[in-house]
């Protein structure tokens, strides 16, 4: 069997790949249309959280580029800290080769219109998956990923959210695996892809669905076929993506965070989220007043932005999801389920009991912020049921009129949905990158400085932060080849940030030399590998202005030790040059796992006749 066929052959939900082809193309024109505003100025930088997030960007741009070197430790944040572990890194995306290409602004921006096509080929497939016609299959698409979700998450710099355009396809290939076992691996690759793409959150709050649904399939498929399908899902998961997973497991673990922040919709949000036709990221100013936001209550409050809010998907919409609801309540009673599930745990802490709360009480989601972030599930669930709806008209119709009047109306309901969602939300991106491309002399050496001042459009900020500046300077700093200490590293307060900046009276330089006189100076400097020129007159130390992390080596093999929080080495007059990189074992191990994972899997596909016979037998023997 060619690969076009295996695809083909998973691909039963579809009736032909011309049909994928037409549907993929017809998304890059409606994806260029609904994305244009952010490529008026290509190079423009971001508001909000722009800043942070092109940084995250560019320090594996040049690591990769200018150093040849695997982006394992980021000098330019907090003092020295991890890159690759970052949960919030995305190099490892295959998207990211558009960044390298064309560079970091103008790759970001790419990669928003890129996503949101997977997105919404995506959900046409999983409408198709759910016998929605080829016509009425456009609706989830639409609904899903032109809401104003998607548009103010990536207006107000959460470039993580991209990854959001993959769960329509994890969840196509979980609830495909329980009739053909290879999407169990197609499955994984999603949530891998997930995670590469800055997404641990859309990642655990995706799982979380796939636990879910698997409880309510319980009657339909067994408890061991669930378990096996889900067992095997977080399995080939964790160790395809290990080479990442590992890094960010042994940070996580070394540095745990707990969140008890007050958050959810309340009844008054959740309607004017969906429905209020303001979902610029202005809008907040109209409900975000102290009043409002110091009042915790189920029906009226709002807690946080409008990024972390907004789904606007009108009220055209919101009555196909009646429509929908109510003709297939039982038919997609799971789906139904699913959304409610997730509509509880998306009014967090406003509501009583709160299924938030208790989520809480779980490792890893104990660490999550924001309640509201589990629209994720519940706006998909949502458009499939609009999907349902529209269909239920268009059956109606049909069976009442013809078959030309009901396409007539599904073509007008269409028609009405999108023009409505273009209207309402593509101007959010008007708002996302206002602020003019940045010029600086040629950098000096690399140094550490506790910030340097935010930026608008105007230039460098005084005053308070408004809703159209960047809210932090990490980026322009990393430009000037500056490391910025001053900062709520990775969210968490106890993360250190022991580097001593260049305008404390405590500064000796990015090393200096401790217990012994001498000379040192640095001879190469490199994000993941320092040299150091040292001549001194007795034993002592000699110091990194850097943050002291465990996967520091020295190239001969001596250790690397603490000093204030900083990375020592001990010298000695035989010294000259020292040499040290960083390379944790977790990344070491990571990547063997998922090299031999993937190397498993390719002999599977090799093999897959003997393994599908295999199978069989072993679900023939325990009763599957």
């Amino acid at each position: 069997m060619t690969i076009i066929k295996l695809i083909q052959k998973v691909f039963t939900a579809v009736s032909t790949l011309q049909e994928i082809g037409v549907v993929l193309i017809g998304s890059m024109i409606i994806a260029a249309a609904f994305t244009s505003p952010i490529f008026t100025n290509l190079e423009n930088l971001g508001i909000e959280d722009w800043d942070e997030h092109l940084f995250y960007h560019a320090v594996p741009h040049r690591t990769l580029l200018e150093y040849k070197q695997i982006p394992l430790w980021n000098p330019y944040y907090c003092g020295g800290g991890v890159m690759l572990a970052n949960p919030q890194s995305r190099f490892l995306s295959p998207s990211f080769v558009l960044l390298l290409l064309f560079g970091t602004v103008a790759g970001i921006k790419m990669e928003i219109f890129l996503h949101l096509v997977i997105g919404m080929l995506g959900c046409y497939l999983l409408g198709r998956y759910y016998k929605l016609d080829p016509l009425v299959a456009w609706i989830p698409s639409f609904v899903y990923m032109l809401s104003s979700m998607y548009a103010l998450a990536l207006s107000a710099g959460m470039s993580w959210f991209l990854s959001v355009a993959y769960v329509p396809w994890a969840i196509f290939w979980y609830v495909r695996s329980f009739e053909t076992r290879w999407c169990i691996i197609l499955t994984s690759l999603s949530l891998v892809l997930i995670f590469f793409g800055g997404g641990p959150y859309t990642l655990t709050i995706t799982l979380l669905s796939f636990m879910v649904y698997s409880i309510l399939g319980i009657r339909q498929y067994g408890v061991l076929k669930n378990l096996i399908i889900l067992g095997g899902v977080l399995f080939f998961t964790i160790s395809i993506g290990a080479i990442k997973f590992f890094p960010s497991y042994d940070f996580m673990k070394a540095h745990p965070r707990e969140l008890k922040d007050y958050s959810g919709y309340s009844v008054e949000s959740l309607y004017n989220s969906l429905f209020d036709r303001e979902q610029r990221l202005g809008a907040i100013q109209k409900y975000f007043d102290e009043k409002t936001h110091s009042k915790p209550g189920f029906w009226s409050g709002i807690s946080y932005h409008m990024d972390e809010n907004g789904m606007y998907v009108g009220w055209i919409a919101g009555f196909l999801f009646l429509i929908g609801m109510g003709a297939n309540l039982f038919r997609h009673w799971k789906l139904a389920l699913l959304f409610l599930i997730f509509l509880w745990l998306g009014l967090g802490n406003r509501a009583y009991p709160s299924l938030w709360e208790f989520l809480h009480l779980f490792p890893v989601y104990d660490t999550m912020r924001v309640a509201q972030r589990f629209r994720i599930i519940f706006m998909l669930c949502f458009a499939l049921f609009a999907g349902f709806g529209l269909q239920a008209i268009k059956t109606f119709v049909a069976q009442r009129q013809s078959k030309v009047v009901a396409h007539g109306v599904v073509v007008m309901l269409i028609v009405f949905v999108l023009g409505d969602l273009f209207l309402v939300n593509r101007g959010t991106f008007t708002d996302a990158f206002p602020i003019p491309p940045m010029t600086f002399e040629k950098p000096g050496d690399f140094v550490q400085v506790t910030s340097i001042p935010k930026y608008d459009a105007k230039g460098v900020l005084k005053g308070k932060d408004h809703v159209f500046s960047a809210w932090s300077a990490l980026y322009p700093a990393f430009l000037l080849n500056m490391g910025t200490i001053h900062y709520d590293c990775f969210g968490n307060p106890d993360i250190p940030k022991n580097a001593i900046p260049a305008n404390s009276s405590a500064y000796r330089g990015e090393v200096f030399l401790q217990d012994t006189q001498g000379n040192v100076m640095i001879d190469d400097w490199t994000p993941n590998r320092l040299k150091i020129a040292v001549n001194v007159s007795s034993t002592g130390y000699v110091v990194v202005n850097q943050n002291y992390y465990s996967g520091w080596h020295v190239d001969d093999g001596r250790p690397i030790e603490k000093w204030n929080g900083l990375l020592a080495i001990k010298v000695s007059p035989d010294d000259n040059m020292i040499e040290l990189y960083y390379r944790p074992v977790s990344f070491v191990i990571g990547a063997l796992v998922s090299l031999l994972t993937i190397a498993l899997l390719v002999l599977l596909v090799f093999l897959r006749h003997k393994v599908a016979a295999a199978c069989k037998k072993l679900e023939a023997m325990v009763g599957l």
